[in-house]
């Protein structure tokens, strides 16, 4: 009996443990799984009227205005949200020009889509493209860049590139004839940086020297009002510019001092020089010196700080800027939001996108066409977080992954860690739907005032300062070091209950003064009263 005891015991030990190896590596395996899924948007793009991405595993995605077949998803219907382009998974950088599109794959090679009336494909006709087509057996193009029909690339060697629409000159070839192919520009092999605007161009060579040609009436910043210059000229001596940005009429530059320069058309205050009086010279734009990146669109301006901070200015009718107006005109580099993790930007036509260091994209200004990619064609004025969401849930694929809920499963009124909030309540607080004090403080997020500050869990007068910070906590406007009942309201004028007087000079005596006083008087009286009628 004791052996088929023992036998039973062994069997059944040995069933609990093969359910529970087993249940770990599906729990492994489906958590490895789910993670392989979550990535990060690396790059983006603006162009006229719609946008490009690139996300950390290499795929493409595109959204908004589709006439020409410029997202190359094989139609000309127009995306409201990020939709991915082929399933290749090689792609490294791109670039959205007017209605058209370019990019680079990891092996070098180059490829574009789109409107083609202008040859800005370079693929020698002057047809339209609805999917991504190879441009040259080339295999060593190192940069691209797409103006409104305009394209320039730059090669390993450092060589550069020129094709498509040249009516201002833009392309540098010396004439104003379209190319229907890329052709090199001038013999020099050290071109650092390029950018195409509206139809004018710029380009960074190795030594930091500027250059720009194209039309010009200021756009290119070298003093003159000449219509147009058709071949590269150097602006200004300096040689420390760092990055350079062409806009549809104007031009952003930065140095590697850190300082902002803008100039050309300024009608929007686009310059950001605090006038609408038309640059032609390179002009320094504020006294600071920790600007670190700048993006030219349309008729506005963007750029990023140092510290992180997103900066903008410029045309703003279509909330193109992100402050939270449509204020026709901002005339000065103004901060967009509080935060300061913001990492790249892209001026589009009257758009805007920009990642932050955690890999989210936001963007905002001019939806018309679905360009901001929120899922509708309403015009944003402040940036706004895009995302993909597989299960329409509410909550990013991105942010499911990370926080242990599958991106596939709607779950968005379930209470994963029984806090009292759910899954989609927690999103929205930015609060983890796994545990029920994200902040560690010891009090529950459904209770805590503030459930992202491990320093602050009570806030009593609900003006969004958790006591620990707030010096009047029942906001009855008298501060809590002189207020007898500091979580009170009601009560603030009763004298405070000490151990003992204060010293002479001032204040209030405790109750126990007052009543010994009292009794003193008393007993005085008393006395004074006998002592009468023994007389």
């Amino acid at each position: 009996m004791n052996g088929l005891k023992y036998n039973i015991q062994l069997k059944s030990m040995l069933s609990v443990f093969f359910i529970s190896i087993t249940s770990l590596f599906f729990l492994i395996f489906s958590t490895n799984s789910i993670a392989s899924l979550e990535v990060e948007w690396l790059s983006v793009s603006s162009g006229g009227a719609h946008s490009l991405a690139l996300k950390s595993d290499g795929t493409l995605w595109a959204w908004g205005d589709n006439y020409a077949g410029q997202l190359g998803d094989g139609t000309k219907i127009k995306r409201t949200t990020p939709t991915q382009i082929t399933d290749d998974s090689n792609w490294a950088q791109i670039v959205a020009g007017g209605s058209y599109s370019l990019a680079l794959k990891s092996n070098g090679t180059l490829w574009g889509w789109g409107d083609n009336g202008g040859s800005q494909l370079g693929d020698g006709i002057q047809i339209h493209r609805h999917f991504p087509k190879q441009i040259t057996d080339d295999s060593n193009w190192a940069q691209i860049v797409a103006g409104q029909r305009t394209t320039l690339a730059l090669k390993s060697d450092g060589t550069l590139w020129a094709w498509g629409g040249n009516s201002g000159g833009q392309v540098g070839n010396g004439t104003r004839s379209n190319l229907t192919k890329p052709t090199q520009i001038t013999d020099d092999s050290n071109w650092a940086q390029i950018v195409a605007g509206g139809s004018h161009s710029l380009a960074l060579k190795s030594d930091g020297t500027l250059w720009g040609w194209g039309s010009n009436l200021g756009k290119l910043g070298d003093g003159t009002t000449n219509l147009r210059i058709y071949t590269p000229t150097q602006i200004t001596d300096d040689s420390n510019w760092s990055e350079v940005s062409a806009g549809g009429s104007h031009s952003l530059a930065l140095k590697s001092d850190g300082t902002l320069w803008g100039w050309g058309y300024n009608y929007a205050g686009q310059v950001g020089n605090g006038t609408t009086i038309k640059r032609t010279t390179t002009t320094q734009i504020t006294d600071e010196s920790n600007w670190s990146k700048v993006s030219a669109g349309g008729a506005h301006s963007l750029a990023l700080k140092s510290d992180g901070t997103l900066w903008a200015w410029g045309d703003n009718y279509a909330g193109q800027v992100g402050d939270g107006t449509t204020t026709l005109n901002i005339y000065t580099p103004t901060q967009i939001t509080d935060d300061s993790n913001w990492s790249e930007v892209s001026a589009g036509g009257n758009h805007s996108l920009a990642l932050k260091s955690d890999g989210t994209l936001w963007a905002w200004g001019d939806n018309s066409g679905g360009q901001v990619g929120d899922g509708t064609t309403i015009k944003r004025n402040i940036p706004k977080e895009i995302f993909i969401d597989s299960d329409l849930d509410g909550m990013s694929d991105g942010y499911e992954i990370s926080n242990g809920l599958d991106p596939y499963v709607p779950d968005t009124n379930l209470d994963a860690d029984l806090d009292g909030l759910t899954n989609i309540e927690e999103y929205l607080l930015g609060t983890s739907p796994q545990f029920d004090d994200t902040d560690g403080d010891g009090a529950i997020d459904n209770t805590d005032s503030h459930p992202l500050d491990a320093k602050e869990s009570v806030d009593t007068d609900g003006d969004s300062i958790g006591n620990n910070e707030d010096t009047d906590d029942d906001n009855d406007g008298t501060p809590d070091t002189n207020d007898a009942y500091p979580l009170d309201p009601t009560r603030t004028n009763e004298p405070v209950i000490t151990d003992a007087p204060k010293e002479s000079g001032g204040g209030s005596f405790s109750w126990l003064t007052i009543i010994l006083t009292a009794s003193a008087y008393l007993c005085r009286r008393k006395k004074l009263k006998t002592s009468t009628i023994n007389i």
